[in-house]
């Protein structure tokens, strides 16, 4: 018999003197993976993984070892009996083992893949934690906690871990086989798409070699059959239905917009801005890596034809990057100038046999739904979203979006006109829909925190169901007529830039990895800042923090909006149900405001200054529009003070006289606070929106936030005429959807914004069910 010499140490030893890096942690999972993989591949299951199995080569390698040992073939109630009397100083005994073991192996002595994907969860959360999963006094103790507790939150040593990873492990430990990854790849999938480097070909455990993925190296797990005297090889066939299987589309570095398969089901294309570029439309197929220009810049994908044309959204202003709203046009999938045919549209999808097109289409500042083109069939209370047609024809899904994030999955029946809601409070992390290829289940993506979005389904009678279990950020693009998926993966992350008077250049103010601008101070100093990030908690949180860079502060949880005039107290928005609130900078309690009937809306609340005792928002009455108000700052009964339409930004005069906000498209209004007379100021370049007054009140500050670069212009309001500012944009384009939110000081010498990055990769996904 010949043995390898293996020269290093095992994980074991390794965790002895601490936990390890996330990433360091993460790659060394990773390889476990493929080599769990590849023996599941073959009918082996571990049944033993622990870090004293894990041996760490000195080049950087894992190897598995003890496989099938003889002493794991025993029933396990006999080792449970014998097991009673050990305690923690046994050595050797299942107690070095039962920190790892299954919930079904304790409760019936049976193992299969996912038991190995459950002792994979608890071995990468010691490596993370430091600790054991699940540790009690004795082993019946920790036998004990497998069955029925969970192990508490990860707090590395090293600081807070993603949320994303946490939902890895948590999801590898559900006591429910069924709940967990259902095999070693899929897990390896979730991990690599939280690195941001993930690879579609599987790795081969018995030729182990380097692989290079997006900067770093991952070495190929190595399975090592070590015999120990009288030890036999065991293992046996997987009895559970097949694993869905992944494979990645694209390789640059970028965002993608839409992507769309063509009727062949073998071509698909999508909009993406790869490397800082603009965006544009590509074609590629699922059988190669290659993506090709199809000569289309500044337009994305909205649906292909069974007759092979495309519907595709252009945008006439050429500097506008992320493409919300343009002109529906027409070309071949062979090549072609596009035909234009309806502007103001958002959305669009083809009937099944490739006749007509429904529309989502932005009339009189409302959206509503036409089919075909200009015949009006549908219009929401509110905004809606993610438009796609039944393969039957008979039907249109849609997302409609509710106040306080709560939103809905609906069906139009186009027979009856009539909507029925087939899913109601999905999780407000919603994006992608698509139809199952019999058009008897709508497909979608959603998640309760920024960090994971699940594939769900729900049947025409309002029947839910799981999917597929992410930990990472999908979106649901496309299903073919075959049942394949494209998936829109991404690493995404939102963060505030500022620049102070005094500083050469922008500076991330981020606070974690989902931060947005809420308020600059009049004077450019201090900025408020909201967090959605999994550290927040589920209602957010609000920071203060100085443009020179100090430490954020922690407020309050909810979403701020403005600092009062003297920069004591900051106005928080709570949701369920929406709600304003007070909070002091310093010390002291936080104080509702009665608003009555009013229920408050976003964007932001704003003081009206110069003493702050007055509060402008926008809210609505049961069944209206929302409209601007006043409140005083002790509350009360708020005061209408513009006529009901759409949300739109708003700005308050220094005096506290005034507001300005667009009523209208290319036009700004003044408001008088007490009353009076509106002035309009028309003719004004258009998506131009109110961002601040300046301090002399002699100028607006209006912006272009989705442009590329971002664009402040300022309108001179005694000769009514507008010049551009400034233009703003990170250093570093690459994957930035947009900026939002751009905010100068009154002198105009500071500025602050929110940017939201999307590094995004487009992954087929075959064997959902």
């Amino acid at each position: 018999m010949v043995f390898e010499l293996l020269e290093g140490e095992t994980l074991r030893t390794r965790l002895d003197r601490g936990p390890l890096p996330l990433r360091k942690a993460v790659e060394l999972a990773v390889q476990v993976c493929a080599g769990l993989a590849a023996a599941h591949a073959r009918g082996i299951t571990h049944r033993d993984l622990k870090p004293e199995n894990l041996f760490l080569t000195r080049d950087g390698r894992v190897k598995i070892l003890d496989f099938g040992l003889a002493k794991l073939t025993e029933p396990l109630g006999d080792v449970l009996e014998e097991a009673r009397t050990r305690t923690r100083t046994d050595r050797g005994t299942w107690l070095g083992t039962a920190g790892y073991v299954s919930p079904e192996q304790v409760r019936e002595g049976r193992a299969d893949a996912r038991s190995d994907v459950f002792a994979l969860g608890a071995i990468l959360y010691e490596m993370l934690a430091g600790r054991r999963a699940f540790r009690g006094a004795t082993t019946v103790d920790t036998l004990s906690a497998i069955l029925n507790s969970d192990p508490p939150p990860i707090n590395s040593p090293a600081g807070p871990v993603p949320t994303g990873f946490e939902a890895v492990v948590r999801r590898c430990l559900e006591k429910d086989p069924e709940e967990r990854f259902q095999s070693a790849r899929d897990v390896r999938f979730a991990l690599e798409a939280l690195l941001g480097s993930a690879s579609s070909e599987t790795v081969a455990a018995e030729a182990p070699k380097r692989i290079r993925r997006r900067g770093h190296r991952v070495g190929a797990a190595l399975i090592v059959l070590v015999a120990a005297a009288g030890g036999l090889l065991a293992g046996r066939w997987l009895s559970q239905r097949p694993a869905p299987t992944f494979k990645q589309l694209t390789f640059r570095r970028g965002w993608i917009s839409f992507g769309r398969f063509a009727p062949d089901g073998r071509t698909v294309l999508y909009a993406a801005a790869w490397d800082g570029k603009p965006v544009e439309i590509f074609s590629t197929r699922t059988d190669t890596a290659e993506s090709r220009p199809l000569g289309l810049p500044f337009a994305r994908v909205l649906s292909v034809s069974s007759t092979g044309y495309v519907a595709i959204l252009t945008y006439p202003d050429r500097e506008n990057w992320n493409v919300l709203r343009g002109t529906l046009a027409v070309v071949p999938l062979g090549g072609g100038a596009p035909r234009e045919l309806v502007e103001d549209v958002e959305e669009a999808d083809w009937t099944p046999d490739g006749r007509d097109l429904c529309v989502l289409r932005w009339v009189d500042g409302e959206e509503q739904i036409e089919l075909p083109p200009g015949t009006v069939i549908y219009r929401p209370h509110r905004g809606f979203g993610n438009m796609r047609m039944a393969p039957t024809g008979r039907h249109v899904a849609f997302v409609e979006y509710a106040p306080e994030s709560r939103s809905s999955v609906v069906v139009l029946d186009l027979a009856t006109r009539q909507p029925k809601v087939l899913a109601a409070n999905i999780p407000h992390n919603f994006s992608g829909l698509a139809w199952a290829p019999a058009g008897e289940e709508v497909w979608f993506t959603a998640g309760h925190t920024p960090g994971n979005r699940d594939i769900l389904a729900v049947d025409m009678s309002g029947r839910q169901r799981l999917v597929y279990r992410s930990a990472g950020v999908l979106s649901l693009l496309d299903i073919s007529p075959d049942g394949r998926a494209l998936l829109h993966r991404s690493t995404d992350r939102g963060g505030v830039m500022a620049r102070g008077s005094a500083d050469p250049t922008e500076r991330d103010l981020s606070v974690f990895d989902d931060s947005f601008l809420g308020g600059l101070s009049a004077d450019g100093r201090t900025l408020v800042i909201n967090e959605r990030g999994g550290t927040a908690g589920p209602q957010g949180a609000v920071y203060l923090r100085r443009i020179d860079g100090g430490d954020p502060v922690r407020l309050a949880e909810g979403k701020g909006s403005d600092l009062s005039p003297d920069g004591k107290s900051v106005l928080v928005r709570l949701d369920g149900p929406a709600r304003l609130i007070e909070v002091p900078v310093g010390p002291g309690s936080p104080r509702p405001i009665d608003l009555a009937d009013v229920t408050l809306e976003w964007p932001p609340v704003r003081w009206v200054p110069p003493r702050g005792d007055r509060i402008a928002l926008f809210g609505r009455e049961a069944s209206r529009l929302p409209r601007l108000w006043v409140v005083g700052r002790a509350g009360g009964n708020p005061r209408p003070i513009t006529p009901e339409s759409a949300v739109a930004l708003f700005a308050v005069s220094p005096d506290g006289q005034k507001v300005a906000l667009s009523l209208a498209p290319r036009t700004v209004s003044i408001v008088p606070i007490a009353g009076g007379d509106t002035r309009e100021i028309r003719g004004l370049p258009e998506n131009l929106t109110v961002g601040r007054w300046s301090g002399d009140g002699r100028s607006l500050f209006l912006l272009r936030p989705h442009n590329w670069p971002c664009q402040v212009h300022r309108l001179d309001l005694a000769t009514e005429q507008v010049e551009l500012w400034r233009q703003i944009a990170p250093s570093d384009p690459t994957g930035i959807i947009h900026c939002a939110w751009i905010l100068p000081s009154e002198d105009g010498r500071s500025h602050a914004y929110s940017y939201w990055r999307s590094l995004t990769d487009i992954v087929l996904a075959e064997g959902l069910r």
